[in-house]
């Protein structure tokens, strides 16, 4: 036989779940928080890291780890310029082509974390479900213009590496790989509007969003 104490355990430990429980949630652990803002659900989450977010999340190691040579380079500059006085032809350009690197290859993880500029003044002060069809609205609009910018530099990179172009400066490096890196940043960027253009829709379903 149970002692009264193990009785009472028992009890307090109901009491504790359900203090846990989160109030208007379904059964997929989603819900309606009190101000209307869908509560996150478990349906929508896997349990591990798709591919995509694996690529999206390697690129700011990639960019910074690009960013922070840059800063190697021109220390090394410094001192064989100023005090070995044998200034590097080289290290202006390998800088820029860094620097064309990181913006392109951070773009899209920018956008994942919600980094980007917005003017939310007037957004914000509307309903949850209308900043939700403006979500979806620029989402749309951001398919839409990465798709083609991704398309267009795909095809002047295939007509650039056949045709042998160079970029001519100190350092003349093929135009391709330039076009290619633009081609990429757009690609990603367009997989990513796309996602968070599905979960804005997701989230308009009946019981996951406000009035």
């Amino acid at each position: 036989m149970p002692s009264p104490g193990s009785e009472g355990e028992v009890k307090a430990l109901r009491r504790a779940s359900l203090q846990t429980e989160t109030p208007n949630a379904d059964k997929d652990g989603g819900g309606i928080r009190a101000g209307g803002e869908p509560l996150p659900s478990r349906g929508c989450h896997m349990k591990g890291k798709s591919f995509f977010d694996w690529v999206i999340d390697s690129m700011p190691f990639v960019a910074g780890t690009l960013l922070c040579s840059t800063v190697f380079i021109e220390c090394l500059e410094i001192i064989m310029r100023y005090f070995i006085e044998k200034p590097q032809v080289w290290t202006v350009d390998v800088t820029e082509y860094i620097l064309f690197l990181v913006a392109f290859l951070g773009a899209p993880w920018l956008l994942k974390k919600g980094g980007h500029v917005g003017v939310d003044i007037v957004v914000e002060r509307l309903s949850w479900r209308t900043r939700t069809y403006f979500n979806i609205l620029a989402a749309a609009i951001g398919i839409f213009v990465s798709g083609v910018i991704s398309w267009v530099a795909l095809a002047e990179t295939w007509a650039s590496y056949q045709s042998g172009i160079l970029v001519i400066k100190t350092l003349s490096v093929q135009k391709y790989y330039f076009l290619f890196f633009i081609s990429l940043g757009y690609f990603l960027l367009l997989i990513e509007f796309g996602r968070q253009f599905f979960q804005h829709l997701v989230s308009l379903r009946p019981g996951r969003g406000g009035n």
